[in-house]
Parts: C-alpha cells; structure tokens; sequence
C-alpha cells in the first residue's frame, strides 16, 4: 500500500481504529511520547561502571552531588533556619499570613510544621557548630544525620525536581498504570484507577502516594478500604530515594537486582496483606457513607487498553504545563522539601539514633524478631534485627543503623525490608491518619509488623540467591 493510500482516513475501516491511527500521527500523541521517552530512558537507563552495572540515573546523583559538595553544608543550614527566623514577620503581618504567593505558604506553613522546623533548625546549629548535648552532636546521631545523610538527601531532591516531571507531567505513569490496570484489579481488588496513583507514587514519592489516594477518596473514587490498601501499599519510595538508601549500605554496584527484588517483594506483600486484617475489616464505603459499587474500575475504557492508555498519557501531558512553569516548580519543591523534610529528619531522625546510640531500648525490642532471622540464614541476626526494627521510626533508619554490618546478604536485606515496610512514623503515617481513611496508630503498626514479616524471607531468598 502507497504512503498516500496508507495515511488516507479511508483506509481504517471503523471510528475506533480511525482515531487510535490518528492520534498516533498528532503533536498530542508526540508531547507525550518523547518526554516520555527521556524520562524512562533517564529512569530506566543500565549502564556500566567501574563496579558493575547501575542506572543513568544513579550516575546523575553521583555527579550533582560531587558538583554541590564543596557548598550544600553551608546551604541547607542556611535554608533549613531561614524560614524559622522569618516566621514572625507572619505573626506581625496580615498580609503576609494571607499571601497565596508558592513562597509564602512555604515560609510560613501551619504552625505544628514551624514548631518542627524550629526544633529541627535547632538540632541543625548544635550539629553544625558543635554545642550542646553530646547525644545530639554525636558522629553517629546528628552528626551522622547532617554530614552524611543531608547532602545525599538534597542532591536526590534536586534530581527528583527536575527530571521527575518526565515520568508524572507527560503522562508516562498514567499510560503505564492503565495499560496494568486490569491486571490490578483481578490481583489486589482494586480499581484500575489505582494502578496509576501507584506508579505516580513510584516515580515521585511515598507522601504523594498517600496525598493522592486522600484526594481520591474524599472525590468519591475509592472506598475508605480501597484507600487504606492503596495507601499501605503501594505508597513507594521514588526510585531516586531507593537508590539513596542502597548507598547507605555501600550496595549500589547492585541496585538493578535489588531493586527489581524490591518490585517484586512488594507486589507480594500487597496481594497477601490487602486481603488480611486490618484492612480487610475496614468499610468498604464511600465518604458518602454509600457502599462502593465492585464494578467501577474508575477509567472509561474506549476501544482497546493500548488506545485508552495513549489517551490518557496524552490527556495528561496537555496539562504539563510550559517549561518555566516546570521549573518554577521544580524549585519551589526542592525548596520546600528541604526547608520541611531536613529539619524533621533531624528532630525524629536524631531522637531516634540517640535512643539506638545511647540506650539498649531497641536491642530488647528486636529479640523477638532474632530468631526469624536466624532461621532464615541471615547473618548477624541480632545486629540485622535491630536495624530492622528501627524502621518503624523513619525509613532511613535501618540502613543507617545497619551500615556497619559487614554481610552483604545482612545489608541487602536491611535495604530492601526498609523500603517494603512503607509505613513509618515520620512523615507517612501522620498523613495516612490525617486522610481519615480508618486507619489508627494501632492499625498502622500491625501493617508495619505484617509487611516486615513478610518481606524478610523473600529479601533473604533473594539475596542468597545473588551472594
């Protein structure tokens, strides 16, 4: 057949096929497809390096964070105790307490958030420069926290800002989550819809998982259970994080591997978890009060899955927005990540590891979960279990407690469980009760216990396989 013959409209025998043909050929079918493309390239990308294969992505991190080191210290001090010192000039002005300017709501949030700002901000100079308890200054408490963890942590925000708006802004999540949206439904019960919220999560981070799903329930498009299982688990980490934590246990040569056992590990402990108590004794009701109807899948299906996927990417890069309006964005959330994240890892992330450090409160904790480890063949089981036990303070915990273990099957295990656990006190869980969606402290600690659990073994299967 010509070109001519081939490109005529004709040609298509029925509506459906005409506009999935067209569509392809449009500037809407490619504003979605080539960010897109970048985006997984960039995300997805092996390459190989002096110690074996890692993403282009990884590579990224590694040379912003070489770029920022000789300044970040000084910079996340400054911008970590700025918002704090500015915080009265809303108290003395009405019109700054009201401005809808981006920067202001950052500078001047709800006050339980500058009472964390402030105290972290706090822990930030002691650190810095060197007074006050030593169980807050220590080189393995705040110190380790500021000098080792912060400047990773800032240079993955940076990152994430930037190039993450491939992945979420020109529709690649949405194209993706559609086209497995009917395999989610059949294994987890749960509208196709979100199968898309979970690969925005994955792609962006755990607390936009969790905004998301919040958002989706008070707009009628989950039950209050669909949105407990959504947000319990599938709320990931970004991929950008992940590489993060790995780093921390000096097992990044590895993270193709271990990141696909991470995937895998976590499909698992949905599909098991989601149909145990307590989220299966959760009301399956809108917010309405009415009981959620089993055949909406919350996505209009519009002739075959790959045409309705491509117009959903397509749907959604239309809304990207101009590319000032990116970045615009892109540093405001660095910014604002940094000013709230950093503080409150210092403040929770600091009291934790002085509690590790300085007492033996998570040695008796963890001699429960000893045992488990132990028959597993996991190597230096009570060292492993501690480690374990402190994630349900904050993510990073486990790795950074764990560091210093010398098997590698122990550390990849710590990696993957820490990232599996999803819900943990510092930032996740407040919102997950705050979403109203039937989950309380006590609830969200059996979730935390079942997902470790489970995780356990089939991290170490994974990684007695790879060492």
């Amino acid at each position: 057949m010509t070109r001519e013959k081939l490109l005529d409209p004709q040609n298509i025998p029925d509506p459906v096929h005409q506009n999935q043909y067209t569509s392809l050929l449009s500037t809407r079918f490619l504003t979605f497809f080539i960010p897109s493309l970048f985006g997984a390239l960039i995300f997805l990308t092996p390459i190989k390096n002096d110690i074996g294969y890692t993403l282009l992505l990884a590579t990224l991190i590694e040379v912003i964070n070489g770029l920022l080191s000789p300044i970040v210290m000084e910079f996340i001090v400054l911008i970590s105790v700025l918002p704090t010192l500015l915080y009265p000039l809303s108290l003395l002005s009405k019109q700054v307490r009201n401005n809808d300017h981006p920067i202001a709501k950052i500078l001047f949030p709800e006050f339980r958030w500058v009472l964390v700002r402030a105290l972290g901000g706090l822990i930030i100079l002691m650190v810095y420069f060197d007074f006050g308890p030593e169980w807050i200054s220590h080189t393995n408490t705040g110190g380790l926290l500021l000098n080792d963890v912060a400047p990773v942590m800032f240079g993955c925000y940076l990152i994430s800002a930037l190039l993450l708006p491939l992945l979420t802004h020109f529709g690649l999540a949405d194209f993706t989550g559609v086209m497995i949206s009917k395999l989610f439904n059949k294994a987890f019960n749960l509208p196709g819809r979100a199968a898309i919220d979970a690969l925005t999560s994955w792609v962006s981070a755990s607390s936009v998982g969790v905004i998301m799903t919040a958002t989706q329930y008070r707009n009628g498009g989950y039950s209050k259970r669909e949105a407990a299982i959504v947000a319990t688990n599938f709320s990931i980490v970004s991929i950008t994080f992940a590489y993060v934590i790995l780093k921390f246990v000096h097992l990044e040569a590895h993270f193709i591997t271990w990141y696909a056992c991470v995937l895998a590990c976590g499909v698992v402990c949905a599909m098991i978890v989601s149909r145990l108590p307590p989220l299966r004794m959760i009301d399956n009701t809108l917010i309405n009060g009415e009981l959620k109807d089993p055949a909406d899948n919350g996505i209009d299906y519009q002739g075959s899955l790959l045409h309705t996927a491509t117009e959903h990417g397509m749907t959604r890069a239309e809304k990207a927005g101009s590319l000032k309006t990116m970045l615009t964005d892109a540093i405001y959330f660095v910014i604002d990540t940094t000013i709230t994240v950093i503080p409150a890892m210092m403040l929770f992330g600091g009291l934790g590891l002085s509690l590790i450090e300085f007492t033996n409160i998570l040695d008796v904790v963890s001699v429960p979960l000893v045992p488990y480890l132990k028959l597993l063949g996991i190597p230096e089981a009570s060292a492993a279990a501690a480690a374990i036990c402190s994630g349900f303070i904050d993510i990073l915990m486990p790795v950074i407690v764990g560091s210093s273990i010398e098997s590698e099957i122990t550390r990849f295990v710590i990696a993957g469980v820490a990232v599996n656990q999803l819900v943990f006190m510092n930032e996740i869980a407040v919102l997950m009760l705050k979403a109203k969606i039937g989950l309380s402290i006590t609830k969200i600690a059996v979730l935390w216990l079942l997902r470790v659990l489970i995780s356990i073994p089939f991290m170490a299967f994974c990684a007695h396989m790879l060492f």
